[in-house]
């Protein structure tokens, strides 16, 4: 290697946020969701912000989990959720999707999920793209982020 030569190194791609409209999935809790005490079951929270990112893929115009013509899925990287307060037996919930972060492989939700006014959970999910055939990370598919962007302004 000559002194002229330079190994360039790619940088990691900046995280970018996008700041999106509440996306609601509303719903009233069911029997089938509570407990015996008629609290509602901790994965419940994470099943309706799953119900809420389907109607922002929805309302963006992309199909369900499924991008580059079927050669792209998202599968869920990390889950975390502060709970805050219970719901319970015929409360009305509301699931949305507050904001949407990228960085290169993965979007990262934040989400909360609130009854009557009062927030009960909030936390963040990492959905991560991956190949379809072999389940290796891939880059966020272009169609996604370009989605997500002319639908932040709604």
């Amino acid at each position: 290697m000559t002194g002229s030569e330079i190994i360039a190194e790619a940088a990691p791609p900046a995280r970018v946020r996008l700041a999106v409209a509440d996306v609601l999935y509303s719903h009233r809790v069911c029997p089938a969701e509570v407990d015996g005490f008629n609290v509602v079951h901790f994965s419940n929270y994470l099943r309706w912000v799953s119900a809420a990112l389907m109607e922002l893929f929805e309302k963006a115009g992309l199909g369900p989990g499924r991008f580059c013509d079927g050669t792209v899925e998202i599968r869920v990287g990390r889950a975390q959720m502060a709970y805050v307060s219970s719901a319970r037996l015929g409360d009305p919930i509301e699931a949305s999707i507050r904001s949407v972060e990228f960085d290169r492989s993965s979007m990262i939700l934040g989400c909360a999920v609130q009854a009557n006014g009062r927030v009960l959970s909030r936390g963040r999910l990492t959905i991560a793209f991956v190949l379809s055939a072999t389940g290796a990370l891939t880059p966020v598919p272009d169609e996604v982020r370009a989605a997500l962007a002319r639908g932040r302004a709604a």
